[in-house]
């Protein structure tokens, strides 16, 4: 389609007030993007020399003309950078279109700039400055060792501290570690840079140097422009994490403020417990925990508080062991009882089963009673756990929900976690410098049955470190109990002088009561007369010692 003579007169009039004076590059296109008009910058940009012409020539022989036909549909304003065809260079294009007096589009009007002059421009009037140049600024101020790739993987920044701690990891510039660590870090550019996702990896260089790489793309407005990268001393870094942890945790401890996190240990059976605790946490239940003395209890309980909604009123905690039935009934039941105490808190008793049933029962009705929202919860404890419960109301309605706590042999995956976490408490409270475990006491400690469980490991290690000298660093069988060594080596325990009162009373107690049982055919209700004890506190000794039951 020609012009009209009408639209040529609008054109013409419009070419003499504007186009020849305009300070970019300015084209005319018909319907068929033939140039009918350029102004003198376009054709000194794209002219094949100082005399040429433009008019007659399509927009396809100088760049990409896909933009004009979207203009002419559409009748809207667009922008884009476009490459000249002659020699490569960016130019920032506006394709608008030029609408008769119906509103029609009758040409286009294509103006463009050299992108770099474009961008001083926008510079200047705006103070914005594009990626290009903020990037570098960015990463060089950075108070970490960063990078940053382009999307294209052709250009990359990155600040001294970046190259300094890559010469400190790579012995001083080993060819052979720099080139490794090279490629993992384009590894894990190409991967940033395909998912679209941030990305944290530990990764091993040589035999034994492990950083750590956070990886993180830069998107704006949809668009990919490439990725930052930190990287770090794994080891190091670790090291500080510890510390922090330590120090928190040990705040906790002395606090008795304990959270989920402080509960030691990955093995299956620990994990179960923990998930299954972690639902119990905001449920308005009682809670029945199950498991041999030593096995973390009270550890549990705290945690179901601190770790809750409950968290802001009191946790109380009463250890029935130490009270006869008239004190006790007086200390839960009195007008200011502990039951009004604990508010919408947490009571825990701890070895329920001493409590007497009839207050256990008589606690069960109050609590239905007034079950509500706000009411407090109750979480009870036995290591009673080979005896039948009694038949109550109270142990039908406490045993619903219910949480077994694995004893300490049946996951000693967690053993050598907890010996650490022992002796850097004990780092701490007796100025020693252990760091590691030798291995023949880690056999030692996976071959031993720990029959109070983690209390007896707590009392190994704190042992341990009173024995250490402050410059020691590895804990060694010379630093643990007469007692366990002795054992280990199946020898019958001596008592030494300088043993502790309460552990050669219960090595005399264990190995009297272990001969009294031999002695009567493991025949419990005879042995139990002749100790002059119940049915009941043989089975919870012979459960506190390990004492395997034999026969009926």
């Amino acid at each position: 389609m020609k012009l009209s003579a009408k639209n040529k007169q609008i054109i013409t009039n419009f070419n003499e007030k504007f186009i020849n004076n305009f300070p970019f590059g300015l084209l005319i296109l018909d319907d068929r993007k033939q140039i009918v008009h350029a102004n003198n910058y376009a054709v000194s940009c794209l002219a094949a020399d100082e005399n040429g012409t433009l008019e007659g020539k399509f927009l396809a022989e100088f760049f990409s003309e896909n933009m004009v036909d979207e203009v002419w549909q559409k009748r809207e304003v667009l922008n884009r950078i476009e490459k000249l065809r002659a020699n490569g260079q960016d130019v920032f294009c506006t394709y608008s279109p030029i609408l008769d007096d119906k509103g029609l589009t009758i040409s286009t009007m294509v103006t463009f700039q050299e992108y770099d002059l474009f961008i001083e421009n926008v510079q200047e009037q705006t103070g914005h400055y594009p990626l290009t140049e903020v990037i570098p600024l960015i990463v060089e101020y950075s108070p970490d060792a960063v990078s940053f790739v382009f999307s294209n993987q052709e250009e990359t920044y990155f600040n001294n501290k970046w190259e300094q701690l890559v010469k400190r990891l790579c012995d001083e510039g080993d060819d052979s570690i720099l080139s490794e660590l090279d490629n993992v870090l384009a590894q894990i550019v190409e991967e940033t840079i395909k998912q679209r996702r941030k990305i944290i990896k530990v990764v091993t260089i040589g035999n034994d140097l492990e950083i750590e790489v956070t990886s993180k793309p830069v998107i704006i407005s949809g668009k990919l422009y490439g990725c930052f990268q930190m990287i770090k001393d794994f080891k190091e870094l670790n090291k500080y994490r510890r510390k922090y942890n330590m120090a928190t945790s040990v705040i906790r401890n002395l606090e008795k403020t304990y959270l989920f996190d402080d509960i030691i240990g990955d093995s299956f059976e620990l994990t179960m417990a923990k998930k299954q605790a972690k639902f119990y946490a905001n449920m308005n239940v009682p809670i029945f925990l199950r498991g041999e003395q030593g096995t973390g209890k009270e550890l549990i309980a705290r945690t179901l508080h601190f770790d809750s909604n409950r968290k802001e009123y009191p946790f109380k905690l009463l250890r029935a062991a130490e009270w006869d039935e008239e004190s006790l009934k007086n200390f839960i039941f009195a007008e200011n009882g502990i039951l009004k105490e604990v508010k919408k808190g947490t009571l825990f008793i701890d070895e329920c089963t001493l409590v007497p049933a009839n207050l256990l029962d008589r606690m069960a009705e109050e609590m239905a009673e007034y079950n509500s929202p706000e009411s407090f919860q109750l979480i009870v404890s036995t290591s009673m756990l080979n005896e039948e419960l009694p038949r109550s109301l109270f142990y039908e309605w406490i045993s619903r929900y219910q949480l077994e706590l694995p004893p300490l042999r049946n996951r000693k995956q967690d053993i050598l976690p907890l010996a650490h976490q022992f002796m850097n408490q004990n780092n701490m409270k007796y100025k020693t410098q252990l760091e590691e475990v030798s291995e023949d006491v880690v056999d030692l400690f996976e071959q031993y049955d720990w029959s109070k469980n983690i209390s007896e490991l707590e009392n190994v290690m704190e042992h341990a470190a009173t024995k250490a000298s402050t410059a020691q660093t590895v804990l060694n069988k010379e630093l643990l109990p007469d007692y366990f060594l002795n054992i280990m080596e199946r020898k019958t325990p001596a008592y030494t002088e300088g043993m502790e009162l309460q552990l050669a009373i219960d090595l005399f107690e264990k190995n009297y009561i272990e001969n009294t049982l031999i002695g009567n055919n493991y025949n419990k209700t005879k042995t139990a007369k002749q100790l002059g004890i119940s049915i009941r506190n043989l089975y919870y000794k012979m459960d506190k010692y390990n004492i395997d039951r034999g026969g009926t």
